[in-house]
C-alpha cells in the first residue's frame, strides 16, 4: 500500500501538474539607426544586448547597410519589426538615444495580449501617442498595421518621420486606437529630466550629439553599475 501511494504522489500528480506548463513568450528587442548615429547608438545598444542576454531575449540590431531602404533612419524600425516578426510572439523597439537602467524591469509586465501594440502615451492633446518606444504582438493585424504605417510616409504633424505618421494613425482611426494601448511613458522610457533610479530606461530625446553623446556615455557605465556587470 506505501508503495502504491509513493507511486502515485511523487509520479503520477507531477507529471499532470507540469504537463500543461505555459512556454515562455519569445520576445526580440529591436535597435536600429543609420551608421552616423554610430557613436551614440553604440551605448544604446550595448545595454539592450546586456539586458536582452540577462533577461533570455534575443537582440537585432539594423542599420542602413543591413536595411535597404530610402527613407531616414527614423523609419527602419518598421522595416525591422516587419521582418522579424514572424519569429517570435512580441518584439520590443527602443530608439538609438535610450539606455536601459534597471534589468530586472522584464518586458512581460508590461505586455497585455488584450493589445496587438503596447506604446507609450502623452498627456499632451494631439499628441498622445510616442513611437521611440514600443511593444508590437506577432498578429495579422500587426503585420497589416506595420505596412500602412509605413505607407503614410512623412507628414506635417510634429514630430515628423514615423513619430508624426503614428500620431494620423491613432488619431484619425479607431480601429487603430482599439488596438494600441497606452501605458505611462514612465514604464517604457523616462525622459532624463524626470529619471528616477530604478526606472527602466533613460532616454535624451532633444540633445544636439556632443551633449547627448556625453549623457549617454554617463548612463551608460552607470547602468553597468546598477546591474552588477
Amino acid at each position: 500500500m506505501k508503495n502504491i501511494i509513493t507511486y502515485f504522489f511523487f509520479t503520477i500528480i507531477p507529471i499532470y501538474i507540469f504537463s500543461d506548463a505555459v512556454e515562455p513568450i519569445k520576445i526580440a528587442i529591436i535597435g536600429c539607426h543609420d551608421p552616423k548615429y554610430d557613436h551614440i547608438g553604440i551605448y544604446s545598444h550595448l545595454s539592450k544586448s546586456a539586458y536582452a542576454t540577462k533577461n533570455g531575449y534575443d537582440f537585432h540590431l539594423y542599420t542602413e547597410y543591413l536595411l535597404d531602404v530610402s527613407r531616414k533612419g527614423y523609419w527602419y524600425k518598421l522595416i525591422a519589426a516587419q521582418k522579424n516578426l514572424p519569429y517570435y510572439d512580441w518584439l520590443f523597439y527602443l530608439d538609438s538615444d535610450a539606455v536601459i537602467m534597471n534589468h530586472s524591469i522584464r518586458l512581460e509586465s508590461l505586455i497585455d495580449d488584450n493589445y496587438d501594440m503596447i506604446a507609450a502615451g502623452t498627456n499632451c492633446e494631439g499628441f498622445p501617442v510616442l513611437s521611440g518606444q514600443f511593444l508590437i504582438k506577432n498578429s495579422e493585424w500587426s503585420k497589416k498595421f506595420l505596412d500602412e504605417w509605413f505607407e503614410v510616409g512623412d507628414t506635417n504633424i510634429q514630430p515628423g518621420y514615423d513619430g508624426g505618421a503614428l500620431i494620423k494613425l491613432y488619431n484619425e482611426r479607431p480601429d487603430v486606437r482599439d488596438h494600441i494601448k497606452l501605458i505611462p511613458l514612465v514604464n517604457m522610457g523616462s525622459y532624463d529630466w524626470d529619471y528616477k533610479e530604478g526606472d527602466f530606461v533613460i532616454q535624451f530625446a532633444g540633445y544636439i550629439f556632443p551633449e547627448k553623446e556625453k549623457r549617454m556615455i554617463r548612463y551608460y557605465n552607470l547602468s553597468l553599475l546598477q546591474n552588477n556587470q
